[in-house]
């Protein structure tokens, strides 16, 4: 399943009871209007953040994961005013509200985007699978790497058949090395030998998990939810403790805090065993098969 910036944050805002949930009776690209729940003083809302968690046709399309920041709240008319939509709000969308977090022009989406990149890079590096990178070309034998593959490269695959892409017959391959470049510059993987021209190289490495910053951006699908969830609730609590000087949060910090310890030995990660790679003088080089012109063996 895949899981967004926008369902994360969301979540970690219903743990730490930022997040007011109600069934929109109408609106528009720029408004949310609820006229059933919506009660509160005018301007109650503003400075916030407003968040369409479900969308009333049922096929999760716009605006549902949208989040928009609360410039006006009438309570007359039970309307909320928000940044625009990509699609107008309608009758029976599911939405959520929070109000602006302690300090000004806080925002709460913005305090918890934070808390989550802190806990996935506090996963440290994960395994991270390229493809399209590097694609053999004639009389090369030294590619730029990606710069995120440029200190742990566990393992290196050779593309067996290019001809379907669901079926690459990957095998691994071990005859290279790295001849490593300066700061901020791609490092070389440099092949012991020409390989036959058009089939890919796939490499697998450990790198730390990409921020996310767009609420589409995605989770990588290897790391389990919980061990994001967990500590970026924990950590949200410690922030809310730390502005107001409050220890009201204690015991939440406490219990998420060993919700994040048990993740963390429930939902492990496989990290991929590095391997030694040489140069075989007894295997052959990789041919063409007359009879399979498309594949190539060791």
């Amino acid at each position: 399943m895949t899981i967004t910036l926008f369902e994360l944050i969301r979540d970690v805002a219903s743990h730490v009871g930022a997040l007011v949930e109600g069934v929109a009776t109408g609106g528009s690209t720029t408004t949310i209007i609820d006229t059933v729940v919506r009660t509160e003083p005018d301007d109650y809302w503003n400075g916030g953040d407003a968040l369409i968690i479900y969308d009333a046709g049922g096929a999760g399309a716009a605006p549902q994961g949208e989040i928009k920041r609360i410039t006006d709240f009438v309570s007359s008319t039970s309307t909320i005013t928000a940044g625009t939509f990509s699609v107008s709000v309608a009758a029976s969308d599911r939405y959520a509200i929070m109000r602006r977090a302690y300090g000004e022009n806080v925002r709460w989406s913005d305090v918890i985007t934070q808390k989550i990149n802190q806990a996935l890079l506090a996963l440290g590096p994960i395994e991270t699978v390229d493809t399209t990178t590097i694609t053999i070309a004639t009389d090369q034998t030294e590619y730029e790497l990606p710069l995120a593959a440029k200190q742990d490269l566990r393992k290196v695959w050779l593309q067996v058949d290019n001809t379907d892409s669901n079926d690459n017959r990957w095998v691994e391959f071990n005859d290279w090395y790295i001849e490593t470049k300066g700061a901020g510059s791609k490092s070389l993987l440099v092949l012991n030998r020409q390989l036959a021209t058009g089939y890919k190289l796939k490499l697998v490495y450990l790198s730390d998990h990409t921020r996310l910053n767009a609420y589409t951006d995605k989770l990588n699908e290897i790391v389990p939810m919980q061990r994001v969830l967990y500590p970026a609730t924990r950590d949200t609590f410690l922030w809310m403790k730390q502005v107001t000087g409050k220890t009201n949060w204690d015991e939440d910090i406490r219990r998420w805090e060993e919700l994040a310890e048990a993740a963390a030995v429930r939902y492990r990660m496989n990290v991929p065993k590095k391997r030694a790679h040489f140069w075989k003088p007894e295997i052959t080089d990789i041919i063409r098969l007359e009879s399979e012109p498309n594949i190539v063996r060791l």
